[in-house]
């Protein structure tokens, strides 16, 4: 079964201060988990990339394997991973 990681950001300007974050839910659209974090001065692209980041790691150390990840972005598309994926700091 999986569960969804949907992430976003919003910015003051681009670049400025930022923030993302993200909710998982599980496959009957239920709240598992939610996150957030404020960024130094970044870009969008750069503000939603930092919270597919932290979403992930997130998923990993809840030792969720099975993962579908949604972003609003039309330069994001819809990406799946599994346990034996490697997330790097």
């Amino acid at each position: 079964m999986f569960v969804k990681l949907n992430v976003d950001r919003s910015s003051l300007g681009n670049p400025e201060p930022s923030g993302g974050g993200g909710i998982i839910c599980n496959h009957f659209g239920e709240a598992l988990h939610a996150f957030s974090s404020l960024y130094d001065h970044c870009t969008n692209m750069e503000a939603k990339a930092k919270a597919l980041l932290d979403g992930i790691k997130l998923c990993v150390s809840l030792s969720l394997c099975r993962v579908l990840v949604e972003l609003d972005s039309q330069s994001s598309a819809l990406r799946t991973f599994s346990c034996n994926t490697s997330v790097e700091n």
